[in-house]
């Protein structure tokens, strides 16, 4: 028995079993009804349409704050690719290191 919420095993395992069951079921709804829906695909393109326009400079400003460590990301990946790791770390140790600090390396 989990003392932190009273529940069994058993329990446990029917209401992980029904959460499935649900997501599943919700899955399927959306496949072959509301993606095929013409009203509904109409209002989900507008509420992304108003999202996008209401977080554009937001996205911006995370964009122009990470710039730095995006390209070293993407130029760390581009040498892991061709498996020259220690020459990408002997050209551009500054990248190396702020990579290292944010857990990429």
């Amino acid at each position: 028995m989990d003392s932190s919420h009273g529940l069994s095993e058993e329990q446990v395992q029917t209401l992980i079993n029904n959460y499935k069951k649900k997501r599943e079921r919700e899955k399927k709804y959306y496949h072959e009804v509301l993606a095929k829906n013409p009203e509904y695909i109409k209002k989900n393109r507008e509420g992304a349409n108003t999202h996008y326009h209401y977080n554009k400079e937001k996205k911006k400003a995370q964009y122009e704050k990470d710039k730095e460590f995006l390209r070293a990301r993407q130029l760390f990946y581009h040498y892991r690719k061709y498996e020259m790791l220690d020459k990408f770390e002997e050209i551009h140790p500054q990248k190396v290191e702020l990579l290292r600090q944010r857990g990429t390396m």
